[in-house]
């Protein structure tokens, strides 16, 4: 089978570190900025920062978070699972040049780091992962952005939304969701792997 699993607020736990991080950024380089939406997972919503503010963010500091960066609880252990059973697992996220500089590099380093078993990574799908999802036809999709799961889910494809303080209120009745990677495994066994 094949699994298609984003990155960000799903196989990494960036929103605890997201909120103090940015707010220590800001401070250091004397950017006066309200917060607007402590839940938003987009810096450009969460501080009210312009694209190209965000992208200087991202740029000086940002990375660094990323590549610090702690793994989602149990998501190690069930990609080594998957992999084990020979699933195939692919990496789609939708960093890209414009915020990150080297998004392949950078994604690739931390998923090694880690030591996070996958099969391919693709970077840089910020607005057309259904292209994807069309061409590698996953059984599975994991992911925290509910637009995404939402084009896997009307293009036939199964879907879990990573359920962050981001998503948590906004997740469509009928959409199948979960807080952890322990509960991924659950309803992708009760799903598709009977």
């Amino acid at each position: 089978m094949v699994f298609i699993f984003d990155i960000d607020d799903t196989l990494n736990d960036l929103h605890k570190k997201r909120l103090p991080f940015i707010k220590k950024y800001l401070k250091e380089n004397h950017i006066d900025k309200e917060l607007k939406d402590p839940r938003s997972n987009y810096f450009t919503k969460m501080y009210g920062l312009t694209k190209g503010e965000a992208r200087e963010f991202w740029l000086n500091a940002g990375n660094n978070l990323i590549l610090n960066a702690p793994v989602m609880k149990g998501a190690k252990k069930i990609l080594k699972k998957l992999k084990k059973d020979g699933h195939r697992i692919i990496i789609l996220t939708a960093r890209d040049e414009y915020y990150h500089g080297t998004p392949y590099q950078l994604s690739k380093l931390w998923l090694d780091k880690k030591g996070l078993l996958y099969d391919e990574l693709l970077v840089g799908y910020r607005e057309n992962k259904e292209e994807i999802f069309k061409k590698y036809k996953p059984d599975f999709v994991v992911d925290d952005s509910i637009e995404n799961c939402t084009k896997a889910k009307n293009l036939g494809f199964n879907t879990v939304v990573m359920k962050g303080t981001h998503n948590i209120d906004k997740i469509p009745d009928g959409f199948l969701s979960a807080k952890n990677w322990y509960e991924i495994y659950k309803i992708i066994k009760r799903e598709i792997i009977k």
